[in-house]
């Protein structure tokens, strides 16, 4: 099993992410999530969940945990 923190402005397209890389946009924390579990699908592996960090990243952003897991036979 792996817990990965997924960092929106690291996975959106530069213009997706405002001053000082701040992603404040639900549909834009989706968007990452979404590129994440389908980067893991492809890999055949299973993401079991997401849920947002009780700590927001150093300049306010909010992060994600995904618990993934190795798809069973």
């Amino acid at each position: 099993m792996i817990l990965a923190l997924i960092k929106p402005q690291f996975e959106l397209q530069r213009a997706d992410v405002g001053k000082g890389g701040i992603v404040r946009n639900h549909d834009l924390h989706r968007k990452a999530q979404d590129k994440i579990v389908g980067f893991v699908t492809d890999l055949g592996h299973v993401v079991t969940g997401i849920v947002p960090s009780a700590i927001k990243g150093v300049d306010g952003n909010q992060e994600f945990f995904a618990c993934i897991r190795k798809r069973l036979a």
